[in-house]
């Protein structure tokens, strides 16, 4: 039998009444603040740079592969979802810090140059159900963030002391400059009894010198993350089960 039209309008207005109510109890009670990660990331990343004198292409000012390393914290948020489901899907941001300078970070052969990065961006993780339990919870993450960086530009990699610099290793030497750009970032990391923290990915910077004849640089990384995480919610829904 079909409800008159009148009848059918107040069915789902009461309808969408109540999945609104619905949602908005779910988010009072879990939305919030999660917990914050901090972990030292090592990488091996390589540099290459556009818009270098060919002259200075031997000394590495225009590529150079090597380890960084630094600093990064990512604090998460859950969002508007009842029960177990706030506990797959987490955003939330990032802020970071590292630095690379070539081959050994420049304390064996020279350098080219030491570049500090400072990131500022948002950052999202989501659970992997069918492998986690209550002592490992496994995460795939992506990060998106606008990155800084400064360039202390050296003599060059491989060059020695006791050799006298070429007049474009001296003039590189005091072209220090700044730039701007943006950081991609995907790994996956698991959270050992809801402490320690592992994780492996691969990542890329793109920055431009500012005021500098360094024009476009590239920075891939595969970078291994190690930490922990701190938890700074309110507590957790009891209907939850083990994973957190």
């Amino acid at each position: 039998m079909r409800l008159p039209r009148n009848a059918r309008r107040r069915h789902l207005v009461g309808l969408g009444l109540a999945l609104a109510a619905l949602l908005s109890n779910g988010a009072a009670a879990d939305d919030g603040l999660r917990d914050l990660e901090l972990t030292v990331p090592f990488a091996l990343a390589e540099r290459s740079t556009t818009s270098t004198d060919n002259a200075l292409a031997g000394y590495g000012y225009d590529s150079s592969t090597g380890l960084s390393v630094g600093f990064e914290g990512r604090l998460y948020a859950r969002f508007g979802m009842t029960g177990r489901t706030h506990n797959i899907l987490h955003l939330g941001l990032i802020a970071g810090v590292s630095h690379h300078a070539g081959p050994l970070l420049g304390v064996v052969d020279s350098y080219a140059m030491r570049s500090t990065f400072v990131d500022f961006g948002i950052a999202a993780r989501v659970l992997l159900l069918a492998l986690s339990d209550e002592h490992a919870q496994w995460r795939v993450g992506g990060v998106l963030a606008l990155t800084s960086m400064v360039a202390d530009v050296g003599t060059g990699v491989g060059a020695r002391r006791t050799e006298p610099l070429s007049p474009e290793q001296r003039e590189a030497a005091t072209s220090d400059f700044v730039g701007l750009g943006w950081r991609v970032a995907l790994d996956l990391s698991v959270t050992l009894d809801h402490y320690a923290v592992l994780g492996v990915g691969v990542g890329v910077r793109q920055y431009f010198g500012i005021d500098s004849p360094l024009g476009r640089s590239w920075v891939p990384e595969v970078i291994l993350r190690v930490g922990g995480t701190i938890d700074v919610s309110d507590g957790d829904d009891p209907s939850e089960g083990p994973p957190r």
